[in-house]
């Protein structure tokens, strides 16, 4: 397979990981969700992220075997998020296909405090160093992020 061949099919599989994400979000309540892809250019509109579904949440969807990049993936959702977003990264897990189950990094600042969330003990954390400081990430599931940021929405209701 030639680097351009694998390059395309490299983009293939993130288009339709993408594609994934957005479907599973539309069935667990987010009509609206879609790829900035989908939308960009249209009237003027753009989104940070790979999938926009909620304002607070910067989601970045990665579809690699390897997961050795956490941190460069990591730093590209700060570096797209604004304050008082939340900066996520979901990767595909390999032989997973329920997307609800999909790991996904969370900075946990804005866990705790944009999403109201509190750590369990037993959460994973993953230091990523950012400009010479080590930011805690956590590791949730994609279900796990849906009801936190569904739970903001309720919260804001009452």
């Amino acid at each position: 397979m030639t680097a351009a061949s694998q390059g395309a099919t490299n983009r293939r599989t993130g288009h339709e990981t993408e594609r994934m994400v957005v479907r599973w979000l539309r069935q667990v309540g987010w009509p609206d969700a879609c790829t900035t892809r989908a939308k960009l250019g249209h009237d003027g509109w753009s989104a940070p992220g790979d999938v926009s579904f909620h304002p607070l949440i910067v989601l970045e969807v990665k579809a690699v075997q390897s997961g050795s990049r956490w941190p460069t993936w990591c730093r590209q959702a700060v570096a797209a998020s604004a304050p008082g977003q939340v900066p996520c990264v979901v990767r595909r897990t390999r032989g997973v296909a329920d997307v609800s189950q999909w790991r996904v990094r969370v900075r946990g600042w804005e866990w705790l405090t944009v999403l109201g969330q509190t750590p369990a003990r037993e959460d994973p954390t993953y230091p990523v160093d950012h400009d010479g400081d080590d930011w805690p990430w956590l590791e949730v599931s994609m279900d796990e992020l849906a009801n936190a940021v569904a739970a903001v929405d309720r919260s804001g209701d009452k």
